[in-house]
């Protein structure tokens, strides 16, 4: 029951995400590196079945990703044939992490809200340069979502 909110929780921020720009395609990376770009107008839902997400589509097809295979989730807006992503490619590290992380190639004065795994708001503070350090020692162990701009990082605090 508590993993069923956890993950409606998620589905939360990633709607809110969503609601807040204009972009037209959900863009999922998976650890090794692979991207798999899914059109905003062919999907019918996003679920969280056990530890998978699940993406419906409108043509009644579904398509299963590990939650631990995913590195991260982002909406992004796509352009002519070869469907490039616009997005800018930034990083998160370490993972796991202990008292800070560092957020790399991130756009200066962006805003980022770090939520629990349960969606409440954790911390939120502006970045001051394109690469920086965020301290989460005052946070407790745990998984939590980072979202800067469209997109959203997940990482753990051990």
């Amino acid at each position: 029951m508590i993993n069923s909110i956890n993950y409606l929780s998620l589905i939360g921020l990633f709607c809110l995400s969503l609601m807040a720009s204009a972009e037209n395609s959900l863009s999922i990376t998976t650890q090794g590196g692979a991207e798999r770009n899914i059109e905003l107008s062919s999907l019918g839902k996003i679920t969280f079945q056990s530890s998978e997400l699940v993406v419906h589509f409108r043509n009644g097809n579904t398509e299963i990703f590990p939650l631990t295979a995913i590195q991260k989730m982002a909406f992004a807006e796509i352009s002519g044939l070869n469907q490039s992503v616009k997005a800018a490619a930034f990083s998160v590290y370490p993972n796991p992490a202990t008292s800070f992380i560092i957020l790399e190639n991130a756009p200066a004065d962006a805003w980022i809200h770090i939520y629990s795994i349960s969606g409440v708001l954790m911390k939120s503070c502006q970045m001051q340069a394109s690469s920086g350090q965020v301290d989460i020692s005052e946070l407790p162990i745990g998984f939590y979502v980072l979202k800067l701009n469209n997109q959203a990082y997940k990482f753990s605090k051990k």
